[in-house]
């Protein structure tokens, strides 16, 4: 059991839990890339997809023009190898990626189709974490228990241009993933661990 760590469930007993899946942040990541290079298969489930009418907290973060403040939104559960990871909650200004909702959002990535598709150059992206308890509807997604630890972490992706194209909120399974610092002197790089 070399590498593995043991962990209890009262009334059913011990189990093995699977190693952990080691990625440096300080690069802008993407969720689907990053699991093909684990040699894991990345897919996701859509729950919700929708063009509506931005409120004024998302027009303003994304910098939304006066005369089109419609946005793209989806909600997916995210998996690897057909275990859920997290849930994404992604809105995406629609006058900068109209049609992106009839793109195949199960198994392509955001990030390709932005790139690809659209021919957008990502530059760089503020993300921040806090950790919680999960919400009832979000366990019943992600197949966990209801007082189940959890991390949100939201996302601002902005273009070469320094326009924002992505704001996504997301829930991850805190027994699945694991964060960690290595501390050096001229920058922090961040380590995330995802717990198969």
């Amino acid at each position: 059991m070399q590498n593995k760590l043991l962990y209890k469930i009262q009334g059913k007993g011990t189990f093995i839990r699977e190693n952990s899946i080691e990625r440096l942040l300080p690069k802008l990541y993407s969720f689907s890339e990053d699991m093909r290079k684990l040699a894991l298969s990345p897919s996701s489930r859509v729950l919700h997809k929708k063009i509506e009418e931005a409120d004024g907290k998302v027009k303003t973060t994304l910098k939304l023009p006066n005369n089109d403040g419609r946005i793209n939104r989806m909600v997916r559960v995210r998996l690897a190898n057909g275990k859920p990871i997290l849930i994404e909650k992604t809105v995406v200004p629609h006058y900068l990626c109209p049609g992106l909702l009839k793109k195949d959002l199960v198994k392509d990535s955001l990030y390709r189709i932005l790139v690809e598709d659209y021919g957008f150059l990502l530059e760089w992206a503020e993300e921040s974490y806090e950790a919680s308890i999960i919400e009832a509807g979000e366990a019943q997604e992600l197949q966990c228990e209801n007082d189940q630890p959890v991390f949100r972490i939201s996302r601002i992706t902005y273009l070469k241009t320094g326009e924002p194209i992505e704001l996504t909120h997301s829930v991850a399974r805190g027994d699945r993933m694991r964060f960690s610092l290595q501390l050096v002197t001229d920058n922090i790089p961040l380590r995330r661990h995802l717990t198969f």
